[in-house]
């Protein structure tokens, strides 16, 4: 009820829709927006990519793009879906959300379609998403950079005969889909949906809101993001982001350890405590691979850098560059006025969208809530022939912690509070 009165209420926000969506446009040119009623005109999909948002992914970020779904949690029920991916200072950066009924491939397809539209197609461009893949030696096999890693820890998987079958369900997905070292394009550090997941947690309270609201509350949230990493990326004082810098700097000191022997002026063979691995650091050519799908020198590689003492930060790739990042942050994300300060055309004003239908949750609802820190204890539970409770005191009292009744504080009960002593 607090959030309707001071956001006004569910079904009325979505009859605001078309009237923000044609806001938003007008505010940040460049925003893809989609809106979609079924014959009722009842809401079915919603799409927002903005328009500050295109042109930092396409020109500035690697092209990964890392997609989640997640509940809403407001009174009228449906799936926000998310893409984002990392900007070179390993930010989350969002892409798109959008808003359908059910987590299905209807829906899926559907925003997979808008995103496309928005942002193109791209032959290196890769899509990740959760498969729910916990085995050990899975995570072996997809984080390997060489084959041969692969192939050990698939052995190792395939020799577990689990009741789960994880080895025949991973080939037959195929490991160019999951695997870094099967790839055929750059995964960077994407391996896993955490970042958008991390996302979603992020919009908690923004997803318990109307609909209106929590589109403008997740737009202020990116604005906010802009605003302060233009202002952060303006005080680097290197040529590539604190984040890379961080990661040279570990990798320096892993290469320490490691000997490096000359083999030409720019080749070198690298040996670590089992194993040698070529660099030539003239061709960029590696027997390690990890400085060819991550774009940043792996220790080998910064070993023979450093016997060369060259700068590292020449052979860290574009997306990593201080310069890139503060372009991503140079482009405005505006806000959408007040609703009394709207201008829409009158074909926009006609249109007008309904909620969708919303069932209720199988199952019996809850007989008892859980009363809050300062509610009396007066009610209790209900009780059925044959359950243990009937014979004991409601526990939901032990699921708080204890509250003064008369201030509210937390830090005392009733016979306590200085307010009760004061009044004696």
């Amino acid at each position: 009820m607090a959030v309707e009165i001071i956001y006004g209420g569910h079904e009325e926000s979505y009859g605001l829709l078309p009237g923000y969506l044609h806001m938003l446009r007008m505010c940040n040119p460049g925003s893809v927006t989609d809106l979609e009623v079924d014959e009722n005109d009842q809401l079915k999909h919603l799409f927002i990519a903005l328009g500050s948002c295109r042109v930092a992914y396409t020109m500035c970020m690697r092209p990964i793009i890392v997609v989640d779904g997640t509940h809403l949690k407001g009174r009228i029920k449906g799936i926000l879906f998310v893409a984002v991916t990392k900007d070179g200072n390993e930010q989350v950066f969002p892409i798109a959300f959008g808003i359908g009924p059910i987590e299905n491939d209807e829906s899926w397809k559907w925003f997979f379609y808008l995103l496309n539209e928005a942002y193109g197609q791209n032959s290196e461009t890769l899509i990740i998403f959760d498969a729910h893949i916990t085995v050990a030696f899975y995570q072996k096999a997809a984080y390997a950079y060489r084959e041969s890693d692969f192939d050990k820890a698939m052995a190792s998987l395939k020799a577990l005969n689990e009741d789960g079958g994880a080895y025949t369900k991973l080939m037959q997905v195929g490991p160019e889909r999951w695997a870094r070292s099967k790839c055929p394009v750059r995964r960077y550090s994407f391996l896993t949906s955490n970042i958008a997941k991390s996302f979603n947690s992020r919009l908690l309270w923004a997803r318990r809101l109307p609909i209106c609201s929590m589109v403008e509350a997740i737009r202020h949230i990116i604005e906010k993001w802009f605003d302060e990493r233009q202002e952060a990326a303006k005080t680097f004082s290197v040529n590539i982001t604190p984040e890379a810098l961080r990661k040279l700097t570990d990798e320096l000191e892993r290469s320490r350890r490691y000997e490096e022997v000359a083999m030409s002026p720019s080749a070198f063979k690298v040996k670590d405590s089992n194993r040698s691995f070529k660099v030539n650091v003239q061709t960029q050519s590696y027997t390690c691979f990890e400085w060819d799908m991550n774009l940043l020198p792996c220790p080998h590689v910064v070993a023979a850098i450093r016997h060369l003492g060259d700068d590292l930060s020449k052979h860290v790739g574009d997306y990593y560059q201080s310069a890139k990042l503060r372009e991503a942050y140079s482009y405005w994300v505006n806000s959408v006025p007040s609703h009394a300060s709207w201008i829409v055309h009158a074909d926009v004003a006609s249109i007008y969208v309904l909620p969708p239908l919303w069932k209720r949750q199988s199952g019996q609802p809850k007989e008892i809530r859980y009363k809050g820190p300062t509610e009396k204890d007066s009610q209790k539970q209900k009780t059925t022939p044959g359950n243990a409770a009937s014979t004991r005191k409601s526990t939901s009292k032990s699921r708080v912690p204890k509250t003064c009744s008369l201030c509210g504080a937390r830090s005392h009960t009733r016979p306590n509070c200085p307010y009760l002593l004061q009044d004696e």
